[in-house]
């Protein structure tokens, strides 16, 4: 095991080193450390730093981004198919990989959505077609059969 010594104890102010560390979900671990000096022992939790972007709507409201849209988006989607929350989670960990990757401090939904489409068409071909028909806003059958007349398209191009 490492020591990684980057934190003061609170006791005595010398230096500290974690004895053991757990991720207690998908963007927190705890860490039990132990104070070199005094033995002192105490646990703190460190949290992933949310990502700071703002999503621009459709009608031009701006609202900073929150993961638990994409998460309800995605679970909605999903609802009846055998993915599972853990998956959902990941796949959202991937979404916000690439929105990181954009590097950009404003994103509108139309592009979150075709990132979330991408992932979810990759898990589950009724999922994709659920979540497009949201994302997509189709007004008739015919856009409807025209999407999945793609999506049927690119599964074969794959294939």
């Amino acid at each position: 095991m490492s020591l990684r010594r980057n934190m003061i104890c609170p006791r005595c102010r010398k230096t500290t080193y974690v004895i053991d560390s757990r991720d207690i979900d998908c963007d927190a671990i705890r860490r039990r450390r132990e104070c070199s000096a005094c033995s002192y022992r105490f646990t703190t939790y460190e949290r992933i730093e949310p990502i700071k972007l703002t999503v621009v709507k459709k009608d031009g409201t701006k609202q900073p981004y929150q993961r638990e849209k994409i998460i309800h988006g995605i679970l909605r989607a999903v609802e009846k198919s055998k993915v599972d929350r853990h998956q959902v989670e990941q796949l959202t960990d991937a979404i916000e990989q690439d929105l990181l990757a954009c590097d950009i401090h404003e994103i509108s939904t139309q592009k979150i959505g075709s990132i979330v489409l991408r992932y979810l068409c990759k898990v589950d071909d009724v999922a994709c077609l659920r979540f497009s028909s949201v994302y997509k806003e189709f007004t008739t059958l015919k856009s409807f059969e025209k999407e999945m007349s793609k999506l049927q398209g690119k599964k074969q191009g794959v294939r």
